[in-house]
């Protein structure tokens, strides 16, 4: 059995090679960072809705990512309908535009 005197000087070294390696990993500051990080994902994970996006085994991947891409094409597609309801009426005004200038020679009007 060792004596603790015995045992001392062992654990002076033990105890300054640890502090070294403290120091030269930045020990302490990467664990800070790491339960910073635990933590932040806890406090996530507690206010976020579960039920939402959660897989299960039952569920048809193609029916989860319709589930999120649908609505959002489905709100695309009515901004493009109306940029397109938009340019079709531009175009038929200056349309009307045109017409109101042809003389019947069938020529454009000269300003």
């Amino acid at each position: 059995m060792y004596d603790l005197v015995e045992s001392v000087p062992f654990l002076i070294f033990f105890e300054r090679d640890l502090d070294k390696l403290f120091r030269d990993y930045n020990v302490q500051e990467n664990i800070d960072t790491l339960h910073k990080i635990v933590t932040e994902a806890k406090e996530r994970n507690l206010q976020r809705d579960e039920t939402k996006d959660a897989w299960k085994p039952d569920l048809d991947p193609k029916s989860a990512v319709s589930a999120r891409t649908v609505p959002i094409l489905k709100s695309e597609a009515e901004r493009l309908q109306g940029l397109i309801a938009e340019v079709c009426s531009d175009a038929l005004a200056a349309t009307k535009e045109l017409s109101c200038l042809h003389r019947p020679s069938g020529r454009i009007a000269s300003w």
